[in-house]
């Protein structure tokens, strides 16, 4: 039995101080990445430009760098789902995939920061309860299932991106 060597990276997308240079120089790092034979690259969602990552759009960012890039799969690691619209995620990233041919690895996870949660009209203590239930929504999005009475469908349709969910947790339970 022989097994793939795969080589990938994360980046926080961060700059000791704010600069939009930061956004372009994630976008060489990944073109440089794919030259030197990366298999992906994967970028962090943090919001209000933190000391954690200056990134709080992962998905417009990953856009830019699918267009300067031919192979490499693109990441998101993580985006904090209980702050997101489940709908409009499946939208954005399959549009996204679209425009990638595919290469979308969409990285999920509950989150930690509470100012965030707060600042969003969510309530930190709910992140995980609130992180299930969009996830199902998510993936009944991408599953092409209706999601109206009249059995309106997830349109685009990125065929495949449902089977590239990851999930990051801070739960042991979901570990095992």
């Amino acid at each position: 039995m022989s097994s793939r060597f795969s080589l990938g990276f994360l980046s926080r997308v961060y700059s000791p101080g704010f600069e939009p240079k930061v956004y372009r120089d994630t976008v060489e790092l990944f073109k440089v990445a794919e030259e030197l034979g990366f298999d992906s690259g994967w970028v962090a969602q943090h919001h209000f430009a933190s000391e954690n990552g200056r990134l709080p759009s992962p998905l417009v960012l990953l856009a830019a760098i699918a267009q300067r890039t031919r192979r490499i799969s693109l990441g998101t690691g993580i985006i904090v789902l209980p702050q997101e619209a489940p709908l409009r995620l499946a939208e954005d990233a399959s549009v996204l995939d679209l425009l990638s041919n595919g290469r979308l690895e969409l990285g999920l996870g509950a989150g930690f920061d509470p100012d965030t949660f707060t600042a969003f009209g969510r309530e930190p203590e709910a992140r995980h309860r609130d992180y299930e239930q969009h996830l199902q929504q998510l993936i009944h999005a991408l599953g092409n299932a209706p999601l109206t009475d009249s059995g309106s469908r997830l349109l685009p349709r990125a065929a495949g991106l449902g089977q590239r969910i990851w999930e990051a947790t801070s739960r042991v339970e979901r570990v095992a």
